[in-house]
């Protein structure tokens, strides 16, 4: 999904189109304690506390994104877990109190287990989240 959007953001500005990633872990990382941010159980269902900060964090992103598109931007792009209807109920109303923002999910599936595993293992490999750890 973050490949996808850097790589559309990339070839929109390159073409002319003023264009913006907002990626919620880049800014979970920014302003949460690291031990915090990273853990598996920061993201684990039954973490109430941790719910709640995860969709402080996803609105602040989303704000971000608003604002920026009032100042000039053209096409932003929200990088984040949008995948149940109540997030994606969320950012479609929160959009459509804004006078001329448009809303597009799109959704990257993908069946083929050796680029899933292929993929997986760049995460690791590459993201903040698991910096420090080994996994192979």
């Amino acid at each position: 999904r973050h490949q996808n959007s850097h790589r559309l953001v990339n070839y929109l500005n390159w073409y002319g189109i003023r264009s913006k990633l907002f990626n919620v872990g880049q800014y979970r990382r920014k302003m949460m304690d690291e031990d915090k941010a990273s853990r598996a159980d920061f993201f684990s269902a039954g973490n109430k506390d941790a719910a709640a900060k995860r969709e402080e964090l996803a609105t602040m992103v989303f704000d971000d994104l608003l604002k920026w598109l009032k100042e000039g931007g053209n096409m932003a792009i929200f990088d984040a877990t949008n995948t149940t209807r109540e997030r994606r109920k969320k950012v479609l109303e929160r959009a459509q109190r804004e006078h001329g923002v448009e809303v597009l999910f799109v959704e990257s599936i993908c069946t083929d287990q050796k680029v899933v595993e292929a993929n997986l293992a760049e995460k690791v490999r590459l993201s903040p989240d698991f910096k420090g750890m080994d996994f192979f």
